[in-house]
């Protein structure tokens, strides 16, 4: 009688255990769709548009402290940066690029946080990331 109580104490162990597994599995599927819920289709310009200290002139996106500086030498575009990759300073080859739907996060850096990318981050640098 003993042995009866213990194998169905185990078996009833087994079958809380195994429905645990389930729910974490379950619970990461949720969180994938989740995601996926969050992906829209908002043009990247005005993506980057609702960033703070972000003003558009021309139809590009230029970082408002390097928008009023009076160096009219080069391009007062930020430098962008693409899952790591550097692109250059054109947001129109970046919106080329980049599929609006794929992008997960925009970065905006400016001051010292640019300075690590030197003389191409001078205007600030918009860091996007995608999903992949």
């Amino acid at each position: 009688m003993k042995h009866t109580v213990i194998l169905l104490f185990c078996s009833i162990l087994i079958v809380i255990i195994s429905c645990g597994t389930s729910k974490n599995s379950s619970s990461t599927n949720y969180s994938n769709e989740t995601i996926s819920s969050e992906r829209t289709d908002i043009p990247l310009l005005d993506r980057i548009r609702k960033k703070s200290g972000i003003i558009i002139r021309n139809g590009v996106p230029l970082l408002n402290k390097a928008a009023n500086s009076f160096n009219s030498e080069g391009s007062p575009e930020p430098l962008y940066i693409v899952n790591s990759q550097i692109l250059g300073n054109s947001f129109y080859s970046v919106n080329d690029l980049v599929d609006s739907f794929n992008v997960k996060s925009i970065r905006i850096l400016s001051g010292p946080d640019a300075s690590t990318y030197g003389t191409q981050g001078a205007n600030g640098v918009i860091i996007i990331t995608t999903f992949q």
